[in-house]
């Protein structure tokens, strides 16, 4: 997947518009009634990111089945992916909705990182003969 391409998987986009993307995943035109190729469908390779050997392997028999569609297996990938991501919006949520304390941790941070930087300084100054 690819930016330039407009087809990329928006992770922390809204449910409805990463459903828009799932749905949006290119596959080939194999008709629901026949069996599906798992080894070269593109939202299996992306389901292999998401789900166990034994997701995977239950998804292999479903790809055999006629009846199943691509768009059954984009909606199984779309849920593993919600599942997956949950816990990193919660807490990207509780972030954008706490601004001051994100403030809070950059000074923080940058606060370590200037003690850091500022005795690295030093020894390089020492190192290549500037101190004075």
């Amino acid at each position: 997947m690819s930016k330039s391409y407009k087809n990329t998987i928006d992770l922390f986009a809204t449910k409805k518009q990463l459903k828009k993307q799932v749905m949006k995943i290119v596959t080939d035109s194999t008709p629901l009634e026949e069996p599906k190729n798992w080894q070269t469908c593109n939202i299996y390779k992306l389901s292999e990111l998401f789900m166990s050997e034994d997701e995977l392997n239950e998804l292999k028999k479903m790809y055999e089945i006629p009846g199943y569609g691509y768009g059954h297996f984009k909606l199984k990938l779309l849920d593993k992916i919600n599942e997956y991501f949950a816990p990193y919006e919660e807490k990207r949520n509780y972030y954008l909705n706490h601004i001051d304390e994100v403030k809070e941790i950059l000074n923080e941070g940058a606060k370590k990182a200037k003690t850091i930087a500022k005795e690295k300084l030093i020894q390089i100054k020492e190192i290549v003969g500037l101190n004075y």
